[in-house]
């Protein structure tokens, strides 16, 4: 996977990343960061690292999350996500739209759903 995660890298060296407004759980350390280095760090090269899934909900759970965005494939923690947090929003980018994903993100941030 190794070789995989260089050509990402290299396919991600010229895409703009923007500082997260919220956590992004980085799967290689489990910790959240907020600086777009460890975040991109962590998009190209998280697939040679193992997933701290355990480490990322313990963080997760001291921020006290309402909603989570899901990078694809995602679905396969979802009944784990809403068992470790109960009611959240949860959204899935492999079914649906960024542009989707952001117009959801702010409507329930206006509290009108």
């Amino acid at each position: 996977m190794t070789k995989v995660s260089t050509q990402l890298a290299a396919a991600m060296a010229d895409v703009e990343l923007k500082k997260p407004a919220g956590i992004y759980l980085a799967n290689y350390s489990g910790r959240a960061v907020r600086q777009t280095p460890p975040m991109r760090e962590d998009l190209t090269s998280n697939l040679k690292h193992p997933v701290y899934f355990e480490a990322m909900m313990g963080v997760a759970h001291d921020y006290q999350p309402d909603s989570i965005v899901n990078f694809s494939p995602g679905r396969p923690f979802r009944k784990a996500l809403g068992q470790k947090f109960g009611d959240l929003h949860q959204i899935s980018l492999d079914q649906m739209s960024v542009s989707d994903a952001a117009f959801l993100l702010n409507k329930w941030e206006r509290g009108s759903y």
